[in-house]
């Protein structure tokens, strides 16, 4: 079984400036799953933010963006 790295995406749903952001850690999967618009992992109308592939964006883009819960 293949082991792929951790895919991080940062997303909001409104398209206003100050808009709260959301992030989600997908593990295990491809990043062009995410990406797919017929997905469900990301809600329908969402704009994706920052997206990254490792671990280490989960504590840069919870400091940046101030998340402070993951959505599941």
């Amino acid at each position: 079984m293949i082991k792929y790295p951790d895919i991080v995406a940062v997303y909001k749903i409104s398209d206003r400036a100050n808009a709260k952001k959301f992030m989600k850690i997908f593990k295990n999967t491809l990043i062009d799953k995410v990406l797919d618009n017929k997905s469900r992992a990301i809600p329908k109308g969402a704009t994706i933010v920052d997206l990254g592939v490792g671990k280490d964006f989960k504590k840069k883009w919870k400091d940046k963006h101030k998340i402070y819960t993951l959505t599941k």
